[in-house]
């Protein structure tokens, strides 16, 4: 596929029986799709999720008489919580290695730069709020579960700069439930960002909500986004049975207006990610690869959607 490059002061690219479809966008050429630009994607704003602030606790294998096959490790010293590892951690021993589902639920709120790997089996079912202090942070190997009544409507929250988020799996499914869902979200000061070979897997919504799998929200023209690298992801999308909301690989709206001369996301880079659509019929499928508003460098290359499903449908 040709790289694009461009500023797109108000614009939506779907990826719908493409790689892309640009609304209103400057400077994109050579695109084409069998959606209407104009109606294919919702408005420019993007409503932010309440964030569960809910502490995070301990469930599962913690019962009397169940055996703990999870662990926590921090220079040596195993912690039977995530949230216990995090708070056991310092400058000179700043890595948690992760084996098992953790119990944690709720969210964990990070303040400090950490370094969480997984191990074997390495599993985490909570919301992960990575805020001020944790610039630097890096998360690899680990997947993350955000399935039935646990599911949050975030599950890693990203607010500051300089995290790398690389070779985990995210699992979003929450079942019939009203609401926005996101694996990732990036805001606040969310700044040199890489996101790099992680699978997404996100079940068929059974209403006209949208699940997405890396939600980019800029914060306005005071608190642009800047330098965010999203490369060799895929996203799976298993078939459903009936009509379903959206679910999208990326989606990245500034929150500027549009006629402000301003934008909300600067250099955002997309590269060698990959759609797989499972939907059991084309007039059933809502799977976008790409959703795009509001951003002063965009840059696209070598990013499709595959149709997977029965000849004729």
């Amino acid at each position: 596929m040709t790289s694009y490059n461009s500023k797109i002061k108000r614009g939506i690219m779907v990826g719908l029986f493409s790689t892309v479809v640009l609304l209103s966008g400057a400077g994109l050429t050579n695109l084409s799709s069998k959606a209407n630009a104009e109606t294919a994607a919702p408005g420019s704003t993007v409503t932010v999720p309440k964030e569960d602030t809910s502490a995070a606790a301990p469930i599962g294998d913690g019962q009397i008489g169940v055996k703990n096959t999870h662990s926590a490790t921090v220079g040596g010293t195993t912690y039977d919580t995530l949230q216990e590892a995090v708070a056991a951690t310092d400058e000179a021993n700043n890595e948690i290695t992760i084996n098992g589902t953790m119990p944690d639920t709720g969210t964990i709120h990070i303040g400090k730069k950490v370094q969480l790997v997984g191990g074997e089996k390495a599993t985490i079912k909570a919301a992960v709020f990575l805020n001020d202090g944790a610039q630097g942070s890096t998360i690899s190997n680990i997947h993350f579960d955000n399935t039935g009544s646990t599911a949050k409507q975030i599950q890693l929250w990203i607010a500051c700069p300089d995290i790398s988020v690389s070779n985990n799996t995210f699992e979003l499914n929450p079942g019939n439930v009203s609401g926005q869902y996101n694996s990732v979200w990036l805001t606040g000061d969310a700044d040199n960002i890489k996101i790099t070979n992680n699978k997404f897997t996100i079940a068929s919504p059974t209403n006209t909500n949208s699940w997405t799998g890396i939600n980019v929200v800029g914060g306005g023209i005071n608190n642009k986004l800047d330098n965010i690298e999203i490369i060799n992801n895929k996203l799976m999308c298993p078939g459903g049975t009936g009509p379903s909301g959206n679910r999208n690989l990326v989606v990245a709206i500034g929150n500027v207006p549009k006629d402000s001369g301003n934008y909300g996301i600067g250099a955002l880079k997309i590269e060698k990610n990959t759609v797989n659509d499972y939907s059991l019929k084309s007039t059933i499928s809502n799977v976008h690869a790409i959703i795009v508003g509001n951003i002063e460098s965009l840059q696209v290359t070598k990013t499709c959607l595959v149709v997977c499903r029965a000849q004729n449908t």
